[in-house]
């Protein structure tokens, strides 16, 4: 009803300032079953009274179910779009939960937009007196860490995260007892950063065996109330501890935390599942360096199943996870060389991408084609060779046209996919007459690339050339082999490559 009431005002002002505003200024609770697509609409209204969204607002702000993100960020949207009228506090706190909502919502870029916004202006609140922004500024500092982190931008991650370690240690000595949990939560982030994200494991096992300190200190004091703070600083204390190649430490640590993820799972139930999955990753990461290869299977496998639940419900929040899941489960069993494992999961790889794209998000059209080729070099390894054929010259359609306008990175996976395409024809001895047209065009794209080339671009091309030269000579065409490295050397596209005459 709420969804259709909010549509019908759009057309007739009329409806919302007689019936719908005043049904949810009585009945605000309306809302939470009505459903994001309604709360969008309503934020849609012309003239829509600023103290109703403040209340629905304040309602999801305080239940927060995940099914309702979208409308929470609609609200959220709506109120810092009219920024201008609040004070600079209320416009820091509007743009500090907008960072947590997106960033939870899995759109990261925008999340750190929004929280560098509200550190910006928590800063000069402080520095024209405002004490009492220390603690959110902290906050915010430590949400925005990890949002740059997942944006790749590091060391800005490290400096927000060193930052908020700093406020928090202030805020610690002024008021014992009161920001221990969040000064531990700080200096997780700050191992996570250095071990994970820098390379820099040497100065990482410090603030996280810190962290981990702290939180056992809280848990004796209190026990149950910091035991997922607890269980988080323990799998950033296991993740530090095998960078440092500690993996004792890093085993010990990673059981501890999925034990305790375990007992808060079964006491709360699928409140902890996104938690837990993230336990179950680090434990069966922990495992896999250790040898025990069958356990960390299993834990891996474990964590993706709950990744795909939590990815049919918010895919913007959990595909990027589940991904990530897949693609490090992929690795190990081509590890084993387990090969008839990697097909369906190169297979769920590029539908993930595929419903990023389907949904609109065309930038994520050249990770499809890499899965797409991914999925055909699975195939092959599983001598499913019709079925590789098309899915690489499929990941070639896919990349052509961005290389055709002179992306430098797609030119260079476009020759990598078509040599793979040819490499694969070769191998399965499907249609070989499609051979030479797939390694003229390679050469051809090759040709049109930058002297001064990247190194580490260059070397994917000259790799995939030669997989090609010596599939070509171990298939008995030895002049075809000779031939191909010929032209790649000489870079030249007008000569065309002769091959299977």
């Amino acid at each position: 009803m709420l969804t259709t009431l909010a549509e019908t005002a759009k057309r007739w002002p009329h409806v919302a300032h007689e019936h719908l505003i005043p049904l949810l200024r009585e009945h605000p609770e309306l809302c939470l079953e009505a459903g994001s697509a309604a709360i969008t609409a309503l934020t849609e209204l012309h003239d829509l009274d600023g103290m109703l969204v403040l209340d629905l607002y304040g309602l999801l702000a305080e239940r927060r179910p995940v099914d309702l993100n979208a409308g929470y960020i609609a609200l959220l949207t709506w109120l810092s779009d009219r920024a201008h009228l609040f004070p600079d506090d209320q416009r820091a706190f509007v743009n500090a939960a907008l960072c947590e909502a997106l960033g939870e919502a899995g759109r990261y870029v925008e999340a750190v937009d929004y929280g560098a916004a509200a550190v910006a202006l928590l800063r000069r609140l402080m520095a024209d007196g405002a004490e009492d922004c220390r603690a959110p500024l902290a906050g915010t500092l430590s949400n925005l860490s990890e949002y740059l982190s997942l944006t790749r931008a590091n060391q800005a991650a490290l400096d927000a995260a060193r930052e908020a370690v700093s406020h928090y240690r202030s805020l610690a000595r002024h008021a014992p007892g009161e920001y221990e949990l969040q000064l531990a939560v700080a200096l997780s982030n700050v191992g996570n950063c250095l071990a994970v994200h820098l390379g820099r494991a040497s100065e990482a096992l410090a603030p996280a065996d810190e962290a981990v300190r702290i939180l056992r200190d809280l848990d004796e004091a209190d026990p149950n109330i910091h035991t997922g703070a607890l269980a988080t600083a323990l799998a950033a204390l296991s993740r530090a501890a095998a960078a440092w190649r500690n993996d004792a430490l890093a085993l010990e640590a990673a059981e501890e935390s999925l034990n305790l993820r375990r007992r808060l799972a079964k006491a709360q139930g699928a409140v902890h599942s996104p938690v837990l999955c993230n336990a179950l990753d680090t434990f069966g990461r922990a495992l896999w360096r250790t040898g025990r290869t069958d356990e960390a299977l299993a834990s891996l496998e474990a964590s993706a199943a709950i990744r795909r639940k939590l990815a049919r419900i918010v895919p913007d929040r959990f595909e990027p996870g589940l991904k990530g899941q897949l693609h490090y489960l992929f690795a190990r069993y081509r590890e084993l060389g387990h090969r008839k494992k990697l097909v369906p999961i190169a297979e769920e790889l590029v539908a993930l991408d595929q419903r990023r794209v389907d949904r609109g998000r065309q930038e994520y059209r050249p990770a499809l084609a890499v899965a797409t080729y991914n999925l055909a070099v699975a195939q092959a390894g599983a001598e499913q060779w019709d079925e590789a054929c098309s899915a690489a010259d499929l990941a070639a359609d896919l990349i052509r046209l961005r290389a055709t306008l002179g992306v430098v990175a797609s030119e260079v996976a476009l020759v990598r996919f078509l040599c793979g395409a040819a490499l694969i024809r070769v191998e399965g001895q499907r249609n070989p007459g499609g051979v030479p047209d797939k390694i003229n065009e390679a050469l051809a794209v090759y040709a049109r690339l930058p002297v001064t080339l990247p190194e580490n671009l260059r070397r994917e091309c000259l790799d995939a050339f030669e997989a090609l030269e010596e599939s070509l000579a171990a298939a008995g065409d030895r002049g075809s082999a000779l031939e191909l490295r010929r032209r790649r050397m000489r870079r030249t596209p007008s000569d065309q490559v002769n091959l299977w005459v």
